[in-house]
């Protein structure tokens, strides 16, 4: 098992995104995880080397398993506000996710 810690990366297949994991999949001090919504995504990520999971901020159910081994995530979105009323999710337990309160 590796000590380098796994960053995940959402907005990965953005401009922004795309040139934070190249950086950081330069970096030998941490493995890097990018996240997109397609699967089709995920693939072209794979065939790179580059490990990745499906991550829908829209879907609830896809958030913890793409949190799976996850020390740090990253949000390298262009409009990240548009996400804030989504993050939540990140801290809920599952039972409260989809809740109004």
């Amino acid at each position: 098992m590796t000590d380098k810690p796994n960053i995940l990366v959402l907005g990965a297949t953005g401009k922004v995104g795309g040139e934070v994991v190249k950086q950081l999949q330069d970096n030998p001090d941490v493995n890097v995880v990018a996240a997109t919504r397609s699967p089709e995504k995920v693939q072209d990520f794979q065939n790179q080397g580059i490990d990745s999971v499906i991550l829908d901020l829209d879907n609830p159910a896809t958030i913890a398993p793409a949190l799976n081994n996850i020390n740090r995530a990253l949000f390298s979105l262009v409009t990240p506000w548009i996400c804030f009323a989504r993050v939540s999710a990140f801290s809920m337990p599952p039972s409260k996710q989809g809740s109004n309160r």
